[in-house]
């Protein structure tokens, strides 16, 4: 693929999003972007040097917003490098108290990325909703609702009743409490969790939801 060539690159990150070329700009560095067949965003490779290399044609940002898979190569000018692979993982809830063992979801993209060694982040996306580790069984999956309905009650009382009346001030605070994100170290191109140990998301809203989980692993 033809590749152009942008020099003087400034200390900061700059996306040209409104345009079919995107440049990534680093500074002191070069960057060679090459397409991944059959979906957007390319697979970027960063080399130790002055510039910038991106393709000139890209998709339209409406078809990158469309498919949130996102691979980086990021390799230094001492042969080692750093893997950046971001994908989502998308939930249908049923409401509160509803939990879902997402360890295998999280797995498959850690295997997807290629990634041996490093951290893999899981987030949920949005206040009422949170992911953490516990032993996925029975149990447990109603004895942590059960404590936190007692430390968090569901209450009218709460100032985010009085602004909002939506009856979801306890879903904000339990979410909170609980915390929407995870950092799992990666091993052998696994997670490392101990054989009672599983990667759960719990949602904390009064309603069903459809959740977005994006999880997004680095290393080598």
């Amino acid at each position: 693929m033809e590749h152009r060539v942008v020099t003087r690159c400034r200390p900061r990150i700059h996306m040209r999003g409104s345009s079919r070329t995107d440049a990534l700009f680093l500074a002191g560095i070069r960057i060679m972007a090459r397409r991944v067949p059959d979906y957007w965003p390319p697979r970027l490779c960063v080399r130790a040097s002055r510039g910038i290399l991106y393709p000139p044609e890209l998709p339209p940002p409406e078809k990158r917003r469309a498919d949130p898979d996102v691979s980086v190569n990021i390799i230094h000018s001492d042969g080692h490098y750093l893997m950046i692979f971001q994908q989502q993982i998308s939930l249908e809830t049923t409401g509160q108290r509803h939990m879902h063992d997402i360890t295998d979801q999280v797995g498959r993209i850690i295997q997807e990325s290629g990634v041996t060694v490093g951290t893999a982040h899981v987030f949920n996306v949005g206040s009422t909703a949170a992911v953490g580790t516990i032993e996925f069984e029975p149990g447990l999956q109603g004895d942590l609702p059960d404590i936190l309905d007692k430390l968090m009650p569901p209450s009218r009382d709460y100032g985010h009743e009085q602004t909002w009346h939506d009856g979801n001030g306890h879903s904000h605070l339990q979410a909170t409490m609980l915390g929407p994100s995870l950092t799992v170290p990666v091993r052998d191109g696994q997670l490392v969790l101990g054989t009672w140990q599983q990667v759960f998301h719990l949602e904390c809203d009064v309603k069903p939801r459809r959740r977005t989980i994006v999880v997004t692993v680095s290393g080598q």
